[in-house]
């Protein structure tokens, strides 16, 4: 596919400075800025280049379907070709570059004009000497090894031993044959191994945690819909009020009344001390704290009723 021709209007603004700083004097700032901007702009291009052949190369896959490989190749090539350089770098390394043997030239007629004229030489821009002197600083300080700053240890320490676990011991002895466990056509019943080689995972198979979260014997949802669970919290309360007797702490089962229907007056820190203005910040989030908990119940009262019609 041949290129598209280009105008007379894009050859008229075409830049003509080469993307480069060959030939390019460093105290000419106007010239210095157009190879800098001629180098930015061949990134940018070659960037923009990438893009488009990965946009036709998503089109062409869309279109292709199973023969993408085969009908998009030379697409694929040509992308993996400008993804090289699809990256926008700037400038500075490549000025890096190229700036040495203007450096070196530029230093070997400065001593020279110095030796004929009496030392009247001009400096390099101290922008292009501090460039190239942390070039070759950071190329130095990757080139020598790091030393370690530790100490040497000739041999190298033994590794920790781990703690052996508790193991059960199995019901099946290793190489008892387990009949009736095969399940695949044409294969021998398989057989125990020792209670080593088997995971630690395996032991804990059947370790179900049944206990609640705290204060769960306390709480109960008696006005819950499922009738499983009202009959574990009756069975919970029953339980919880035998262990009362049994201990003799008959005061436990007189009936409390709930901390927001008491007609008591709350702590108002009277004395003007912190730990009493501590004290009555408690005393009021526990009531708040209670006030809720009632709210919530006659919720699941009110929906518990409107179930059973």
């Amino acid at each position: 596919m041949a290129p598209t021709p280009e105008s007379a209007a894009f050859l008229a603004k075409k830049p003509t400075v080469p993307a480069s700083f060959d030939g390019v004097d460093y105290d000419d700032t106007p010239r210095l800025k157009q190879a800098q901007d001629a180098i930015l702009r061949e990134q940018w291009v070659k960037s923009m280049m990438a893009r488009l052949v990965r946009e036709e190369m998503g089109k062409c896959y869309y279109r292709e379907g199973v023969n993408h490989l085969e009908k998009c190749g030379a697409l694929r090539e040509r992308y993996f070709e400008l993804l090289k350089e699809s990256k926008v770098r700037g400038y500075l390394g490549r000025e890096c570059e190229e700036l040495w043997p203007t450096i070196e030239a530029k230093s070997m007629a400065r001593e020279e004009n110095a030796r004929v004229e009496g030392g009247r030489a001009s400096a390099l821009p101290q922008r292009i000497q501090h460039t190239f002197l942390r070039s070759l600083t950071n190329s130095a300080s990757s080139a020598v090894p790091a030393t370690p700053t530790g100490p040497t240890i000739s041999t190298p320490l033994p590794p920790k031993p781990k703690a052996k676990a508790n193991i059960p011991v199995s019901a099946a002895p290793a190489g008892t044959i387990l009949k009736g466990l095969n399940y695949l056509k044409g294969r021998d019943d398989p057989t125990a191994l020792a209670e080593e080689e088997y995971p630690e995972w395996l032991w804990k198979c059947l370790e179900v945690d049944k206990k609640g979260k705290a204060g769960d014997e306390l709480e109960g949802d008696e006005f819950s819909k499922s009738k499983k669970t009202r009959r574990l919290v009756a069975k919970r309360q029953r339980k919880l009020e035998a262990r009362l007797i049994a201990s003799g702490d008959t005061e436990a089962l007189i009936p409390k009344v709930p901390l927001q229907q008491q007609t008591i007056d709350l702590p108002s820190n009277e004395q003007g001390s912190v730990e009493g203005a501590l004290d009555a910040v408690s005393k009021r989030d526990e009531l708040t704290k209670a006030m809720r908990s009632e709210r919530r119940a006659k919720i699941k009262e009110t929906n518990f009723l409107k179930g059973m019609n």
